[in-house]
């Protein structure tokens, strides 16, 4: 009988709610790696109530906090806890402050490498356009941070990678591992009908539903879908926009709501905040819409392919790596609302089109972004930050 070989310690953190896609990434990867080859560890500076249920049900360690505190010293300490507990070989960080406080709670000390999954870009993270002071000053601890124990970059996008192997002196190839795709756990509506819960929604009978799924904010432009909303509408068509997300920007809820309220179209949109029924919204919706300015890969993109809906999408970051316009989707412009609307138009009123890309787009998803490989291309990372660390 070969021995048991040693399974590797990989402790998971990042200092940021469950309503964001962060917690769905970590889920996803947690899931794929291997059982019998790592064990895997949470650390979040929350309650672990907030956490994506098939995380805090998992039975894995989870080093939480019953404080909502922020402040930097209780989250460093917090972390270097958990690191006594856990003894992680790998921490693995997926959010600024987490980049940064992992390479203050002294690694070389305790012995564990540092792999840092960086899901936005240099300029998203830090607002080179037109940064504060408070941010010119998050740059230089970061960069401090980085420059002191640089671990392993990781990225999913190549533009994402690149800006930070440009920015960032020293920093080195930063590896790209796409997301993946995966529907998400739906419920069947519960006990009553898909008409009832489009209801509920705020869905008149009979409309089309265009879904979009993100953060609300400019960099995601859901006010340019109002506007190619309000434009179907006024050529007739029957259709109803719904957009599930929290604020990425600051009271940005409230100027599309006045956008919407400006368009005559406020009951045609509805607001559903941050959602735990992805699944659901996927499966009765007719259209899934991104029309973003920036992007990577977006992992809500690539649910709604696996959920076999066409998408309306904007050609940023690596968004047609996944989408070929009129094989799997749509693609429009950036910034077009003609275009966008005509593209909406398309689908609404051709139910063969919506079901022909549907498919293509469930094909894609399932051959090129399975959980599997994001799985293995992680498990390949950690194995190579540590035998680095063997070399040395």
């Amino acid at each position: 009988m070969e021995p048991q070989t040693q399974r590797i310690r990989v402790l998971q953190y990042f200092a940021c709610g469950a309503g964001s896609g962060v917690g769905a990434h970590v889920a996803d990867l947690v899931e794929a790696l291997p059982a019998d080859q790592f064990e895997v560890g949470l650390c979040v500076p929350y309650p672990r109530r907030l956490l994506p249920a098939r995380l805090r049900d998992s039975g894995r360690f989870i080093a939480d906090r019953a404080s909502e505190s922020q402040r930097s010293p209780l989250l460093l300490g917090h972390l270097r806890a958990a690191v006594l507990t856990f003894h992680p070989d790998v921490v693995h960080t997926h959010t600024l402050a987490a980049h940064v406080f992992a390479r203050l709670a002294r690694p070389a000390r305790y012995g564990f490498r540092i792999v840092s999954t960086f899901h936005s870009s240099f300029d998203d993270y830090f607002g080179v356009q037109q940064p504060s002071l408070a941010t010119r000053f998050e740059r230089r601890v970061f960069e401090f941070a980085l420059h002191r124990h640089p671990g392993t970059g990781v990225a999913p996008s190549r533009d994402i990678a690149w800006s930070f192997e440009e920015r960032i002196p020293g920093m080195g190839p930063v590896t790209v591992i796409w997301p993946t795709a995966m529907l998400p756990p739906a419920t069947s509506y519960g006990s009553g009908t898909r008409q009832q819960y489009l209801a509920d929604l705020g869905v008149p009978e009979g409309a089309a539903v265009v879904l979009s799924v993100g953060s609300l904010g400019p960099r995601k432009n859901q006010e340019l879908l109002i506007q190619a909303l309000a434009l179907c509408l006024r050529d007739g068509a029957s259709c109803h926009l719904l957009l599930a997300g929290g604020e990425e920007t600051c009271g940005h809820e409230a100027v599309l709501r006045a956008r919407a309220q400006e368009l005559g179209v406020t009951g045609s949109v509805s607001f559903l905040g941050l959602r735990e029924d992805v699944g659901d919204l996927l499966r009765a919706c007719d259209i899934w819409a991104l029309t973003s300015r920036a992007e990577g890969l977006p992992a809500a993109m690539l649910e709604a392919m696996c959920a076999g809906k066409p998408v309306v999408v904007t050609p940023v970051g690596d968004v047609e790596v996944a989408v070929r316009d009129g094989e799997s989707g749509l693609v429009v412009p950036v910034d077009d609302v003609e275009a966008t609307s005509r593209a909406l138009l398309r689908l609404i009123e051709d139910s063969e089109l919506r079901a022909r890309l549907g498919r293509a787009a469930s094909q894609t998803a399932v051959e090129h972004f399975a959980p599997e490989r994001k799985g293995r291309q992680y498990a390949a990372v950690y194995r190579r930050v540590l035998s680095q660390q063997a070399g040395a």
